[in-house]
């Protein structure tokens, strides 16, 4: 049975969403994509962005030409002045979410810190 999602990354398996890749003009994304350029998605809190990226991520992946990960770093708010800190924060929650959505891919040692 599906629900209507109030926070968080939406699952359109779970819930009542729109296809979260109809929100933006894909191809456009993509062209940038192709030309190495970067882009922002911005936008209000709770609005679908992080559903929109996941989306993209999962889009890029099953095409094969690309290897795509989605990873949330506002952990490393914390370290405020502690670059270093800040670093280790990074690189663990790419690290977590290189395991997470890419599979055994990547070998973190006991602080969730990429190895290879």
């Amino acid at each position: 049975m599906r629900f209507f999602n109030t926070a968080g990354p939406v699952n359109c398996v779970k819930h009542y969403c729109l296809d979260p890749l109809s929100r933006f003009v894909l191809e456009e994304i993509l062209s940038l994509i192709r030309q190495e350029k970067y882009f922002v998605l911005h936008a209000p809190r709770q609005t679908g962005k992080t559903s929109c990226m996941l989306a993209l991520m999962k889009y890029l992946n099953d095409t094969g030409e690309y290897l795509s990960l989605f990873t949330n770093i506002e952990s490393a708010q914390v370290a405020r002045e502690d670059v270093t800190r800040g670093i280790r924060s990074v690189m663990s929650s790419i690290g977590i979410y290189a395991r997470d959505f890419l599979g055994n891919q990547f070998v973190l040692d006991n602080d969730n810190e990429i190895l290879q």
